[in-house]
């Protein structure tokens, strides 16, 4: 896939057998074809995800929707990234999960994973909340993404694919360090760098705590949808602000929790402070990198971390909103356990 020597492998075989088709074509050709693939997969699932997944949207606030998410997509529907094919891929599987259809959404997080490798912390998620229904079908599917590229090319080829995949699964925090825009850029902005296996530590801690505050929230309601949002919305912030190997692009990973969150603000009559804290994460993290405000204020973006920045207040207003909610319960709860105690005291 990548002629250039000494590049290594970047994809799973599997997404090279898919892309075949696309490849044998004229370059002209192929690069729109693949375009437009690419950002019909990411259209369909994020409009799959706001009828199935989020709380019911009239039809102006889907338009709304889409539109929030072009400024944080934008980098990524331009290069051809492949972000939006896995962002599509994954959001049709929470779809699918709200629907019940167990192996669709195994198989279309299964391709998610098997293209970035990182919606496998998702798919972890998902297999928490459902380890009979979703985790054993999710197994089979992934097996057999990793084993099918067998069947079409010779063994020691596909193994060599593995093993420079894997490698560069392992060197993903330093291959092209200077592009990261995750925490440990803005930490090193801050003249406090961090090593990239202080870096991978951190990640881990932060990703055992996302799954902490899930966990506590889907205690609070059985209702499903809610769940899976708020599943992701937790995953997006994850991995633009701790992932292994995020960059610009990788902020289309975040464009649908943030724009929803915007729309849930407005539409609740949520309080200035709230609306303001989640206006100012989108602009940090998508108009601002943008030409929209003209290339001086992009560039002065970029170089004092605007994209990590606001992936740190959206986290922020993440946990704050966990948080109030937990509190809220608490004090539903206290009052029926002061009268418990009353009733049965003598």
């Amino acid at each position: 896939m990548y002629a250039r020597p000494g590049d290594c492998y970047r994809y799973s075989p599997l997404f090279a057998v898919a892309l075949t088709p696309v490849a044998a074509l004229p370059d002209s050709l192929g690069s729109a074809l693949w375009k437009a693939l690419n950002v019909t997969v990411y259209g369909v699932g994020l409009g799959a995800w706001a009828r199935r997944v989020t709380p019911v949207l009239g039809r102006n606030e889907k338009a709304v929707l889409f539109l929030l998410v072009i400024p944080g997509s934008m980098d990524s529907m331009y290069n051809g990234q492949a972000n939006l094919v896995m962002l599509g891929s994954a959001l049709l599987g929470l779809a699918d999960a709200a629907g019940r259809r167990w192996n669709r959404a195994a198989g279309w997080m299964a391709l998610a994973t098997l293209i970035k490798g990182y919606p496998l912390a998702l798919a972890l998620l998902l297999s928490a909340l459902y380890p009979r229904r979703f985790a054993p079908r999710f197994a089979a599917a992934l097996s057999i993404g990793l084993i099918f590229p067998f069947a079409v090319q010779r063994p020691d080829y596909v193994w060599s694919q593995y093993e420079s995949w894997a490698a560069h699964l392992t060197e993903s925090t330093v291959i092209l360090r200077e592009r990261h825009r995750s925490i440990d850029h803005l930490l090193e902005i801050c003249g406090h760098p961090i090593t990239p296996q202080a870096y991978i530590l951190l990640g881990a801690i932060a990703g055992l705590a996302v799954f902490g505050l899930w966990m506590l929230r889907i205690r609070r309601t059985r209702d499903r949808r809610e769940r899976l949002t708020w599943a992701f919305l937790l995953y997006s912030g994850w991995v633009v602000l701790f992932g292994p190997a995020t960059e610009s692009c990788t902020y289309a990973v975040a464009a649908p929790a943030v724009a929803w969150l915007v729309i849930e603000a407005f539409r609740q009559k949520s309080a200035w402070p709230a609306r303001g804290t989640l206006l100012a994460s989108l602009i940090l993290m998508g108009p601002l990198v943008t030409d929209l405000f003209g290339p001086t204020i992009r560039n002065f973006a970029n170089e004092h971390g605007s994209q990590p920045l606001g992936a740190l207040v959206l986290c922020l207003y993440l946990l704050v909103r966990s948080t109030q909610g937990l509190v809220r319960c608490d004090r539903a709860v206290t009052p029926t356990a002061v009268l418990d105690q009353r009733s049965v005291s003598p």
